[in-house]
């Protein structure tokens, strides 16, 4: 049984994997929005990286493959999520034509 550190780890690490797909999918969201050429084989790629990510995360301990920036123990993680989150406000906060401007 997975103590509860290596659960919280498991977790993190989860939770990176997904933002690293949603941003490579976003990414290929806007090649298709601009109708480029290439989306077939940008689609492939992501899915290749996100294979790739996923089983180099998986031969690892979590907590290795996240390595010391992302220990929210560390002061320069939690300066670094401090600062997201005020960028995350700064943008949910702000009016609609702010935001498409």
């Amino acid at each position: 049984m997975p103590t509860h550190e290596e659960c919280y780890w498991a977790m993190l690490a989860l939770d990176a994997l997904h933002n690293l797909d949603l941003m490579r999918l976003f990414k290929l969201i806007n090649e298709v929005k601009n109708d480029s050429k290439s989306v077939k084989m940008r689609a492939e790629l992501v899915a290749n990286n996100s294979f790739k990510s996923v089983k180099t995360a998986m031969n690892v301990t979590p907590k290795h493959w996240l390595g010391p920036s992302h220990d929210p123990s560390t002061e320069e993680c939690q300066k670094w999520r401090k600062i997201s989150k005020a960028i995350l406000n700064h943008v949910t906060s702000a009016p609609d034509n702010e935001r498409n401007a």
